[in-house]
């Protein structure tokens, strides 16, 4: 069976909803947002592939615009779709975690940004470690999540703020702290 017969066979069931009992329609609920994710994948796939073989049809800049001219997709939603796809196509483990649908795409962008431009500190042999670390956190689900982890990354491997900064830091702080504590004693 085909990618054509198979979205055949999916458009014929869609109008019958009203008919499916609670438990069936929350179980093909679930099947339907799995079979999206997959459809998804395999959508971020053809546009990486399509632009990487220059496969773009004649007369469009590039998949974003051939997308937007020839579907539903409006330019941002097309635009977003094909920045998607060239940060998954840039890196197989992350393409994969996405794929098997362990993580989100957005998850994915975000964590191939931090891999792309680590901290100036990051030594590149500590890459796949915070890779795993990353692809871990992104798995909750959770953007707060990920986000923490690559604030936690960026801190250990931020170089140290200079000497100077910290003693500025330090000085303030005590100036604060005496003009603080002789506002007290003349109370």
């Amino acid at each position: 069976m085909g990618l054509g017969e198979i979205l055949e066979e999916i458009r014929s069931v869609s109008h019958e909803t009203w008919q499916l009992t609670d438990g069936a329609l929350a179980s093909s609920l679930l099947d339907v947002c799995s079979m999206i994710h997959d459809l998804e994948a395999l959508r971020f796939r053809m546009v990486s592939d399509i632009d990487g073989r220059g496969a773009v049809p004649s007369g469009y800049t590039g998949p974003a615009a051939w997308l937007a001219s020839n579907t539903a997709l409006n330019n941002r939603e097309a635009i977003r779709i094909e920045r998607v796809a060239t940060a998954l196509s840039s890196n197989p483990h992350v393409r994969a975690a996405y794929e098997a649908g362990e993580i989100s795409a957005d998850h994915g962008v975000l964590i191939i940004s931090f891999l792309e431009r680590p901290p100036a500190g990051m030594p590149a042999e500590a890459a796949p470690a915070a890779l795993e670390f990353l692809l871990d956190a992104a798995k909750d689900r959770d953007t707060t999540v990920l986000r923490g982890a690559i604030s936690r990354l960026k801190q250990v491997f931020e170089p140290r703020r200079s000497t100077t900064v910290r003693r500025c830091r330090a000085q303030r702080a005590v100036r604060i702290h005496h003009s603080g504590r002789a506002g007290d004693s003349q109370g």
